[in-house]
């Protein structure tokens, strides 16, 4: 059974991952394999952590690639 075509597992945000792996059936940015973008405060790559991808150089929990 394909999860992304079967009735039974709709794909409501059309991003390819059907209801039963989709972290977020309501958001097309947030799929399993999806890069993560460290800066949107989502869990874009659905691993269970909210933006993990980028850098802290300097601690204060804000990343470079998010303007720090």
């Amino acid at each position: 059974t394909d999860r992304n075509t079967d009735p039974g597992f709709p794909d409501a945000d059309l991003d390819g991952s059907g209801a039963a792996d989709d972290c977020n059936d309501n958001d097309a940015q947030m799929y399993p394999g999806n890069s993560e973008n460290p800066c949107d405060s989502k869990d874009n790559d659905c691993n269970s952590i909210v933006d993990d991808a980028g850098v802290d150089s300097d601690g204060d929990g804000y990343k470079a690639e998010c303007g720090d």
